[in-house]
């Protein structure tokens, strides 16, 4: 599975991260040394390194992260539009109800702020970009003053079940975009790609060693 291949990936790179800080400190520690005969011996620094290096590291890293990978991994697969289906015969309420749950927060507590609304933005990409295609194919008629963005907007709003998440209005959903699009611009690195494929893999693995482990 997709999930446990990127927590035993994450879980190493975090072992060598932490071995780096170690290292790092040993240096550091030698170097002051020859200053201040004082400082702590190297004896005492070992007796602090379980702070950064864990036995339990894949243990550990699994119980931090593998409830928010899986319920990511989900919204991803509830959210993906088929391609080989007309934009115009896609049934995409389930995909609609699982979007506007995760921004609710319902149901989905273990991922992060601000998924939903990334997922929205790229779920809105992409149904904009189908419909754009599917009129260029002559799938769905031109009309005057119907942009791709509106139509794609109309067929979310008209696919959402009756609820206390559902959104009212297309401005509403306009609110939400450019929320989604905020918080992608935030993450950085880990903007793009989903966390099933190797190359968001390899992002998250970028990540972690740039801004979380060194």
């Amino acid at each position: 599975m997709a999930t446990e291949a990127l927590l035993e990936r994450m879980a190493v790179i975090r072992l060598q991260g932490a071995q780096h800080k170690i290292d790092g400190n040993f240096g550091s520690h030698s170097r002051a040394k020859k200053k201040f005969r004082r400082k702590k011996s190297l004896e005492q620094v070992i007796l602090f390194s379980h702070k950064f290096i864990r036995d339990d590291a894949v243990d550990y890293f699994g119980q931090t992260w593998r409830q928010t990978l899986t319920a990511w991994d989900s919204l991803v697969r509830q959210t993906v539009i088929p391609p080989d289906i007309p934009v115009a015969d896609l049934d995409i309420t389930s995909a609609v109800n699982a979007l506007n749950g995760a921004i609710a927060g319902k149901e989905r507590t273990s991922l992060p702020p601000g998924s939903g609304y990334v997922q929205l933005l790229r779920f809105l990409d992409v149904l904009e970009g189908r419909v754009k295609a599917d009129k260029k194919a002559g799938l769905i008629p031109s009309q005057s003053g119907r942009v791709n963005a509106s139509i794609a907007f109309d067929m979310y709003l008209g696919a959402q079940s009756a609820s206390a998440e559902a959104l009212p209005t297309r401005s509403k959903m306009s609110e939400h975009r450019r929320t989604g699009r905020r918080w992608q611009e935030l993450t950085g690195p880990l903007k793009s790609g989903l966390p099933c494929d190797d190359a968001w893999m390899d992002q998250v693995e970028d990540y972690m060693k740039q801004h979380v482990l060194m």
